[in-house]
């Protein structure tokens, strides 16, 4: 996916006819989902989006639960790459779901970079083993919840990134939950603002 940034539409507000905007309504899984035909069926692709806004509401009660989704893989799938992308008002404005399969690996290679989250629950989840395998989550701002929570499969970089208060939409729960096994890890260079209470980040590892 290709879309137009037009100069002056920084403000969540401004994107509205000044830019590449897409929309849902409400109850829908996700805009876009990415799958075989059978959800424990191998398959590969690339993808890459940049320069879009995503929009829904209400942490996805009142518009999509989410903007991108992919229901399984089994090859590695990659790369996965959003650059310059707002998304806002999503339960998981990024996801990638391996629930229910009998594959082995989520979506590859994963860059998320220079992107706008603003009032999601997550910014990036990751659910099942390998789900995301190689992130690179970089120079993001995630304001007014925008989590990321995953579970991992090899090396994973977080960094540059401002991470603002998540408490609306996750309580006292960390701004970063990483799971997956002895995998080389790095979390620098972000920063976070008004979280109060709880963790800010949790990492666990099984062997």
């Amino acid at each position: 996916f290709q879309g137009i940034r037009m100069e002056g539409t920084a403000a969540i507000s401004n994107y509205v006819n000044k830019g590449t905007v897409i929309t849902g309504a409400a109850g829908m899984l996700s805009m876009f989902i990415f799958r075989a035909t059978l959800i424990t069926t191998t398959f590969f692709y690339s993808f890459e989006c940049r320069n879009i806004a995503f929009l829904s509401g209400t942490f996805g009660t009142t518009g999509p639960k989410s903007a991108l989704l992919s229901l399984g893989s089994g090859q590695s799938s990659r790369p996965f790459i959003v650059e310059n992308c707002t998304f806002k008002g999503f339960t998981a404005a990024i996801k990638s779901d391996m629930m229910g399969t009998s594959l082995s690996t989520g979506i590859c290679n994963v860059i998320i970079r220079k992107n706008f989250f603003l009032n999601n629950t997550y910014s990036l989840h990751g659910v099942g083993t390998d789900s995301i395998v190689n992130l690179d989550f970089a120079d993001n701002q995630a304001g007014t919840g925008g989590g990321i929570n995953a579970a991992v499969g090899g090396p994973y970089y977080i960094h540059n990134n401002l991470m603002e208060s998540n408490a609306t939409a996750l309580g006292n729960a960390p701004s970063i939950v990483i799971s997956g096994g002895l995998h080389n890890g790095r979390i620098t260079n972000n920063y976070f603002e008004a979280i109060t209470t709880g963790d800010l980040i949790k990492v666990s590892a099984t062997a």
